[in-house]
């Protein structure tokens, strides 16, 4: 119930460090940060997302408690190498070193193809509700939408569970790589006023995005402190 609490007033966690933002830094500009849910008792799937499904038919997907292996850490090598910035080291800025217990109960979503592993996502679980925190797979299986392909079954989970929210973690106003988790149906956002609003409304925020897009963050960085 803490957890449910926590998310619910647009906190994150990875590993056993906390956190809560309003902003993040991309491409040396700030972005609004927009944390996400979705009420899974009235989320129904898109034709994307059916075929997404269909395409993976012949898949093995395996949910039970999260934790970390030699396996896993090969694929996030390889899964690491799509990006070009703000690149993790390790599975360990995301997981703490008992994952299925700390700092709450958390599963793993594992994907195998052919009795390869292809994708993982790890989610944690509240009392009614369940959080997305990270999730990885095969660049070579890009094609399987495998990304999109574990969330999906993380929405089952939390269906089949009788919790009614899961929590999607971050994404921007702006356009961004975190797009995808806007492509739910039944997903809300986090106004930072204490609200969770229909993802419709989201353009209507106080703070525009020119001036954001006018923010110099070379000089918030100079700023005494952590910034």
């Amino acid at each position: 119930s803490m957890m449910d609490a926590f998310w619910a007033d647009g906190w994150r966690h990875f590993g056993e460090r906390f956190f809560r933002d309003m902003f993040s830094v991309v491409g040396n500009r700030l972005r609004l940060v927009v944390p996400l849910r979705i009420d899974v008792t009235a989320c129904g799937l898109s034709d994307s997302q059916r075929r997404t499904i269909r395409k993976n038919h012949d898949v093995q997907v395996v949910i039970g408690d999260a934790y970390i292996d030699e396996e896993k850490r090969s694929l996030f090598e390889r899964h690491r190498q799509r990006f070009r910035e703000n690149i993790p080291d390790s599975l360990r800025d995301f997981l703490s070193p008992v994952p299925s217990l700390l700092p709450c109960i958390a599963h793993e979503c594992c994907v195998y193809e052919a009795g390869r592993l292809a994708a993982v996502s790890f989610f944690d679980v509240g009392l009614h509700s369940c959080s997305s925190v990270y999730a990885m797979f095969d660049p070579d299986a890009a094609r399987r939408s495998l990304g999109v392909f574990t969330l999906l079954h993380e929405i089952r989970y939390t269906q089949e569970t009788g919790r009614r929210y899961l929590y999607l973690g971050y994404g921007h106003r702006e356009q961004s790589h975190y797009d995808y988790k806007k492509q739910f149906a039944a997903t809300e956002f986090y106004n930072w006023q204490g609200e969770w609003l229909p993802l419709e409304h989201l353009p209507a925020w106080d703070i525009p995005p020119h001036f954001l897009e006018s923010i110099d963050v070379s000089l918030l960085r100079a700023l005494p402190g952590d910034g």
